[in-house]
């Protein structure tokens, strides 16, 4: 049926598909034997790593095929009671309705420690009618922003400035818009 185009795929990859064996980052930053695995990423696993380190995958994370196309615009941010609510518009591009995908990432602009280039923190997955638009709307906690500080022994939120990018992978993130966290926070966990 998906051959045929009776049904439009909709599936994302849940991870980086290196260009070759020798961009994997196992391959960069791990050391092994029979006997021994040393792991090194640290945070730098699967996406992060192709991002910050920017190395070009053969196919990013989350990327997917359709029989139509979609494009992402108009993202706005608004800091609420309940955290930062992220709404942005998708439009179904092409003539066949389709499942879209929305990634939401957070980008600290200036973090206090080292912190990957992006990463994940929402994303909804809805149907589109050809030729329509759909508004998706999310919302990030304070954990979207947080890390874990080891000096502290708690989670942290730095005050500061961050982007929220929206898209359809972790490198197709058409939609950025700028968000202020005004003060930093930190809670046990």
């Amino acid at each position: 049926d998906v051959l045929f185009g009776r049904v439009n795929p909709s599936g994302r990859l849940p991870f980086s598909w290196p260009k070759q064996l020798a961009d994997s980052p196992s391959q960069k930053l791990g050391t092994q034997d029979r006997d021994r695995v040393d792991y090194k990423e640290g945070l730098l696993v699967g996406y992060r790593y192709y991002d910050s380190k920017q190395v070009e995958p053969e196919f990013p994370f989350g990327f997917g095929l359709s029989y139509t196309t979609f494009e992402f615009e108009n993202l706005k941010v608004t800091r609420q009671a309940d955290g930062v609510h992220a709404v942005v518009t998708v439009k179904n591009t092409g003539d066949r309705d389709g499942l879209c995908t929305a990634q939401f990432y957070v980008r600290p602009l200036a973090a206090s420690v080292f912190r990957p280039e992006h990463e994940l923190k929402a994303f909804r997955k809805v149907p589109i009618k050809a030729s329509a638009s759909e508004q998706v709307e999310v919302v990030l906690g304070d954990d979207a922003f947080s890390f874990y500080d080891i000096t502290t022994g708690a989670w942290k939120v730095d005050a500061g400035r961050y982007e929220i990018q929206a898209g359809a992978s972790s490198r197709d993130l058409p939609a950025v818009a700028p968000i202020e966290i005004a003060r930093p926070e930190t809670r046990s966990k």
